[in-house]
């Protein structure tokens, strides 16, 4: 039985509960409908005045006498409704909140929170596995003039746009973050240094070879100097980075778009 429906048996006769019937007619039927939880009503004898001595064969029928238990019905089908599509815009909100907590809204990358909770486990996993792990630290070069002179919308149209194309290059595995300002770092799991420069080199090409066109106009070449460390197990989290980030300085002082690895060999 469901809520506020009519049943009828394979003859078409109301086989909602026992009743009366005479070869096929119905002179009195008792009927029980259903409210909600383990909640039934139930009604004697209330077809008779509407079908005494008349076949009842067809939904509509017994339908338009019951109609106010198909009200009933439909204000709970409506009520249950409403109520899935509050729980489904309760979950796209909740949804949305987690992703701005943990996502740069300007470039689409990780967060700086994020960033840090997913370097303590990476490093975690790394020390417990006996596994490499490697940093990239990088940021645009000379951004602060490029800033003065074609203003703060063209700057974060760099950044957003910059965003892209490190999506487009890392792994799915890797952890590519805004680290603040016009700074960014990817984690690289499974990757020691050599590996790390590779992924480093394939970022600061794509960034040099890219056209930066901002409201029609032509920003110029936009580099990158980006610095690689790879996870020494005899470090904490902040040497770690500090490595990577020293490397990305020694990069821009020895003439920016390029990258440098830290502890050299490479």
């Amino acid at each position: 039985m469901r809520l506020g429906k009519i049943t009828l048996g394979d003859s078409g006769d109301c086989t909602i509960c026992k009743s009366t019937k005479v070869d096929g007619r119905v002179d009195n039927l008792d009927v029980v409908s259903y409210l909600s939880g383990n909640t039934f009503v139930y009604h004697r004898g209330v077809i008779g005045s509407n079908f005494a001595g008349k076949k009842v064969n067809r939904y509509e029928e017994v339908e338009k006498s019951f109609g106010y238990i198909k009200l009933a019905g439909d204000i709970q089908d409506g009520h249950r409704k409403r109520m899935k599509e509050a729980n489904i815009s309760l979950e796209e909100e909740n949804k949305s909140l987690e992703k701005m907590a943990i996502e740069d809204e300007l470039t689409g990358l990780y967060n700086r929170r994020f960033f840090d909770g997913a370097l303590k486990k990476g490093t975690a996993l790394a020390r417990r596995d006996g596994a490499d792990i490697s940093l990239i630290f990088f940021d645009v070069d000379h951004f602060k003039p490029f800033n003065d002179t074609y203003g703060h919308k063209a700057g974060d149209y760099v950044l957003e746009k910059l965003g892209e194309v490190v999506k487009g290059i890392v792994r799915t595995s890797d952890v590519a973050c805004r680290y603040g300002g016009e700074e960014f770092v990817v984690i690289l799991p499974n990757t020691n240094k050599e590996g790390g420069y590779v992924a480093a080199e394939k970022i600061r090409k794509a960034v040099e070879g890219e056209s930066w066109v901002y409201d029609g106009v032509d920003l110029g070449k936009v580099t990158v100097s980006l610095g690689v460390s790879d996870y020494n197990r005899r470090d904490n989290v902040e040497l770690f980075v500090n490595r990577a980030d020293e490397a990305a300085y020694a990069a821009k002082k020895g003439g920016r778009n390029r990258t440098i690895v830290s502890g050299g060999c490479i």
